[in-house]
């Protein structure tokens, strides 16, 4: 399955920015991309708002 430029952007940022490791899963919402991964063999998640923000869920 293809990921959007969108999303692409936002795994990115959160790959950047944050302790994310490795991604697991992408998922695109109209208002925010969630994007599940690994950090020290911990499952996190993280969502990028359209706005910039991200947040740790």
């Amino acid at each position: 399955m293809a990921i959007s430029k969108r999303a692409d952007k936002a795994q990115d940022r959160v790959l950047s920015e944050t302790c994310m490791e490795y991604v697991t899963d992408v998922y695109e919402a109209p208002d925010f991309v969630q994007i599940d991964g690994k950090a020290g063999g911990d499952n996190i998640c993280f969502r990028v708002y359209d706005d910039g923000t991200i947040t740790e869920r």
